[in-house]
This record gives structure tokens, sequence and C-alpha cells, in this order.
């Protein structure tokens, strides 16, 4: 994938030569990106249209909507109100349809017509050749622009690839900005929720006397709210930043949309690093001995390292809920199960049950690694000092494991094959919790030895040298493979040729065939057609036109027969199903 493309370079042809001078005879196919907005902009408009025409003929079709006659409607803006003549609401949508499919058509058999992006996706005829296109400077460095190995076809984030590049620093430092926020301002929030936690702490200070009435609390209640009551609000607290991080990194300049995903890892992993760990170690360790910290300020690095151990049934609470509850959640998709029915209701024709059961299918990684790899410092920050914390680490990745696999293989999809793109995330992650448990055992270690300090302070350098010497052995490698095995490829071409094609805007891509998906007809209709994934229907597709008299309905329902590779309905009117 190619960005930032000069201004010389405007189509495909200037862009397939100059890699082709580059790499003679090793260049496939090169697709420029072109300003298809408005062809996308009509596709959208087309589906409604079609959403709409099919939502009236299911309604038609029932005894209710007979008993109502035709659908009419105004199509002007307050028709009604302007006393604008009615319309067959029915007959309007699909002249609408067909207006739209003519105009996209037109729209895309002239792309010369449409403005350059300055970014392209060029296909070689070798894995090794694109690796090395992608890493190698060519040309003089006036024409020299950003390249990098483009993802999977369905993962290619075409809106944002034709950013500009002056645009690219102002989303990123708008994401950064508001990282920087949330951290800032959660600690606020935290220090809040850890009152919950330390209520007793506090009421026996003179600052809080006014919560001594809380002592004479059972000490069930007590014990739930200073023990779970803090870690449910903490989890539900933690999800706003975490959508509102999604929307902005999706505004950003990442060519992949597995890119964006690693990204947005980043920030939830920051985030929870900051808004699960840190606050609530400082929060609890400051409101325990507020008292000693305001008679003796020179005593907080002491309290802190202190009370470090002292949050070990806080975080205890933590993977535990995470492990036992989250989880289960996630496993029974609760959102989907109250969403559903919902939309069954609101949606009747084949096409919305189907984008229905589509609601909230997608399996997303980025939330679940950062996730875990906070647990995870948590599991080794704590593995000395409360080994039960161990325990719940290995049942939290245990079913971990065992829910995302369920999740994956049988109730959700993964659109974008990621590459293990999150695996280099992961790694820096892991290396930074060894580093924190060095650095918690240093700290409590000085408490009572300073030689033993030293000791665990040697570790520090070992860490550190083994990260750069690991990184930089294999982050290459990571990020292109591994040069060494696939430069024996010499030519992958029956393998990247149906690739090609792939990798076009979606507003060039044409519309797929139609069928007419009401809801009316009783027939099995492939999934796959509608799709593009397959060319053909292996069995004919009945389907009822409603926009014919109820004499000619059991007609074109009936007599339907296969005609090479087109199924048409004996009803002139019918649409041809490829």
């Amino acid at each position: 994938v190619c960005m930032d493309i000069p201004a010389q370079y405007t189509d495909s042809q200037s862009v397939f030569a100059y890699f082709d001078g580059a790499f003679p005879g090793e260049v496939l196919e090169v697709n420029y990106v072109v300003d298809a907005t408005e062809i996308l902009d009509m596709k959208a408009l087309y589906w409604k249209a079609v959403s709409k025409r099919e939502g009236l003929e299911y309604n038609l079709s029932t005894p209710k909507g007979q008993a109502k006659g035709r659908p009419q409607h105004s199509p002007a803006l307050f028709g009604s109100c302007r006393g604008v003549a009615k319309v067959d609401s029915i007959n309007y949508w699909q002249s609408e349809q067909d207006r739209l499919a003519a105009e996209i058509k037109a729209a895309q058999e002239a792309p010369e017509s449409l403005a350059p992006r300055f970014c392209a996706v060029v296909v070689f005829k070798s894995k090794a050749t694109a690796t090395t296109a992608a890493q190698l400077q060519i040309g003089p460095a006036t024409t020299v622009f950003f390249r990098d190995l483009a993802g999977e076809p369905e993962a290619v984030n075409w809106p944002r690839i034709s950013m500009k590049a002056e645009m690219a620093p102002v989303f990123s430092a708008i994401s950064w900005g508001m990282m920087v926020f949330f951290v800032c301002f959660w600690g606020a929030v935290i220090a809040a929720v850890m009152g919950l936690a330390n209520l007793q702490a506090l009421a026996d200070t003179s600052a809080f006397s006014w919560l001594s009435p809380v002592l004479d609390w059972p000490p069930a209640i007590l014990g739930l709210i200073e023990g779970l009551l803090p870690v449910v609000v903490l989890i539900v607290l933690n999800m706003l930043p975490v959508i509102i991080m999604g929307i902005l990194v999706k505004l950003e300049r990442w060519h992949s949309l597995t890119v964006t995903e690693s990204q947005f890892q980043k920030y939830i992993y920051i985030f929870s690093l900051f808004g699960v760990f840190i606050f609530p170690v400082l929060g609890s360790a400051l409101l325990t001995d507020i008292q000693n910290i305001i008679s003796d300020p020179s005593s907080i690095p002491t309290i802190l390292a202190s009370s470090i151990p002292k949050g070990g049934n806080f975080f205890l609470i933590l993977i535990t809920l995470q492990a036992l509850f989250t989880n289960s959640l996630e496993l029974l998709q609760i959102v989907r199960v109250i969403v559903q029915p919902i939309f069954g209701l609101l949606f009747k024709t084949e096409r919305g049950r189907r984008k229905t059961e589509a609601f909230g299918s997608d399996q997303s990684f980025p939330d679940p690694f950062a996730t875990s790899a906070v647990i995870f410092l948590v599991g080794m920050g704590y593995s000395t000092i409360s080994p039960l914390i161990c325990v719940m680490s290995t049942v939290y990745f245990g079913l971990q494991y065992l829910f995302q696999r369920y999740l994956l293989c049988y109730t959700k999809i993964r659109p974008i094959d990621g590459g293990g793109i999150m695996t280099q995330n992961a790694f820096q992650q892991i290396m930074f919790s060894l580093f924190f448990k060095t650095l918690v055992m240093a700290s409590l270690l000085g408490l009572s030895s300073s030689y033993a300090t030293i000791l665990e302070g040697l570790l520090f350098p070992v860490i550190i040298i083994a990260n750069m010497y690991l990184r930089k052995k294999y982050d290459n490698v990571i990020d292109y493979g591994d040069f060494e095995e696939i430069r024996g490829t010499e030519d992958d071409s029956s393998l990247t040729k149906s690739y090609g094609p792939k990798y076009v805007n979606p507003g060039l891509k044409p519309l797929p065939p139609y069928v007419n998906l009401n809801g009316v007809a009783s027939a099995k209709i492939v999934d796959d057609v509608e799709n593009g994934k397959v060319e053909e229907v292996e069995m004919p597709v009945l389907q009822m036109d409603v926009s014919t008299d109820s004499s000619e309905k059991l007609a074109a329902a009936e007599n339907v027969e296969p005609q090479g590779d087109v199924v048409s309905a004996a009803d002139p009117g019918e649409q041809e199903v490829q």
C-alpha cells in the first residue's frame, strides 16, 4: 500500500511504470485510489431503497396489509402538508432502486472522472518482491512516499488511506490528547471509587469524621461495600473511555484495520494500566494512611512501598470478577440476547432478519488482549506477595482461552485476518510486567535490606537489554516475515492473481446481483450470492413479486425455470437472479 504519492503519479499506469522500473516484470496489478465518496453515498441510498421496497412488499403480503391496500406516500419533503400528489410506494422505491443502480454503474465505468487521492495498492507476483518493495528506498528523495505491506483485502482502511498527510498528526494528537485527559481526570474518579474500599479508614480520620456512623453498620454490609462494590463500579466506569477511544482511533490515518486494532489495543492498555492498576494502588495507599501523610509528608515513599501488599485483596476480587463474571457475560453475549428480539419485531424481511442475526457478531481482539495484559501485570506483580492471585490469574486465562475459542468457532466471525499483529503489543506488555515485578520486589526488599534491593535492582539492566535485543532481532520479522523463507517463492502469481481485483475501492466494486429478500417467498436463498462470494446459484430461487395482482403472484412463484447461469421467473417483471 502506497500513500502520499507525488502529484505526477495520478493513475494506475504511472504508478505501475514507477514500480515496474524498480522491479521489472514483477508488478502484477496496481489499483489507484480515487475519490468515490459520491458513489458510496449512492450505494447507501440504493440499499435504503431496496430495504424500503422489500419491507413494503412484506407488509402488503400480510392480512393486515392486504386489508389496507397498496401503500402510498408523498415523495416530497412535507409533501402531505404541501398538497403534493401521492404515489405508489412500492413502485416509487423500485424506480429509485433502478435509477440508482444505473447511475452507480455509469459512475463506475468512468473512474477517470473521479478525483485522485494519491494512494494506491500495488500487487506483486511474489511476496518476496512485495516485502522488498515495502522496505527499500526507491528513486530520488523527491519521489519517496509511504510504503508498507497491505493487509488482507477486507482489512484495507479505504476511508483513511486517502487522508492527506498534513491531517494525520492532527487526528493522532486528538487521540493522544484525549488519552492524557482520561488518565489525568480518571485519577479523581478512581480516588472516589477507592474511597468506597477504605470507608472504615476514612471514618477514623478527622477530615472524614462525618462517616463515623458507617462504623456501626453490620460487618456483612461493610464487607460488600468495601470489597465488591468498588470493583464493580471500576469495571463499569472504565467502559466509557474505551468506547470514546474506539471512536477516535478509527479517525486516525492507519492504512489497515488490523493496524487500527493494534493501536486501539495500546490505548486500552495504557488507560487500563492507570485506571485499573496504578491509580487504585496509589488511591488505596493514600486513603488508608491519610492521617500519617498529613502529619508527615516525607513518609509517602515508605507508605507507598508498604501499601502495595495491602492491595492484594482488591486485585484478587478484580481478577475473580473478570474470570467468572465478565468472561461469562461475554460468553452469553447478553447484548445480542436482548437486542435481537427487539430487532426481530422491527424487521420482518429476510434481509432484516440477516442483519439482526449479524448484529454484534464481529470478534474483536483489542479489549481481550489489553485486559489480559493488565491481569498478567497484576499477577506478576503480586505473584510473590499474594500467591492466591496467581491461582485466579491462571483460572482467568484458562477460561478466557476456552470462551474466546468457543465464540470464534461457533457464535462470532472474524471478518479480517490480523496475521498475529497483536502479539507484538503483547510481547512489549509482558516485558513491562517483568520490569514492574522487579520494581515491586526491589521496593519491598528495600524496606528491610538495602543489599537485597541492590541484588534485585541488577535485574533491571538484564530485562532492558533483553528487550532491546529481541526487538532489534524480531521486529522486522513480525512486520514483514522472514526473508530467508519467502525468497524461495519465485513466482506466486497463480495465488496473487486473484488478489488484484479484491484490492479495489468499495465504491468502484459493482453492485452484487440483486436477490429479492422481502421474506414473502418460502424458498431457500443462498447467502453468499448477495455477498458476492459465489458466482452462481446451485438451486432455483423462488420469489414473489407482490407488485402484481394476487392472481399473478402464484404464477410468478411457481413458474421458475433455470436457464443456464441465470434463474428467471415467468413473469417478465421479475428481476433476474444470477
